[in-house]
């Protein structure tokens, strides 16, 4: 499958669970579905950080340090924009060295 129909595919998805949310506004979700998309935030910062690590280019002794630290700092403050901008902060400082 190309990069292109895969876009595409993932927008069309995306598309369609907002338009089911605005026909369907009254609708209760399903507990079990509940339950799974309490995680979807997660799964995706987890989704970008490993792709992140894995890509082509720059340093990966910068991202692999940045990741540790925005992981330590999501441990200690329990919170995700702490992890987020820990890992931009330490990224941004050790490129500038």
């Amino acid at each position: 499958m190309s990069p292109t129909w895969l876009i595409v595919a993932m927008g069309a998805g995306v598309y369609a669970l907002r338009l089911a949310g605005l026909v369907l506004p009254g609708r209760a979700v399903p507990a079990a579905w509940d339950r799974a998309l309490a995680f979807v935030p997660i799964a995706l910062l987890a989704a970008l950080v490993v792709a992140s690590l894995g890509g082509h280019g720059g340093d990966i002794g910068l991202r692999l340090v940045s990741a540790v630290g925005g992981a330590l700092a999501a441990y200690r403050t329990r919170q995700m924009w702490a992890c987020i901008v820990t890992g931009l902060v330490l990224y941004g400082l050790l490129a500038l060295l």
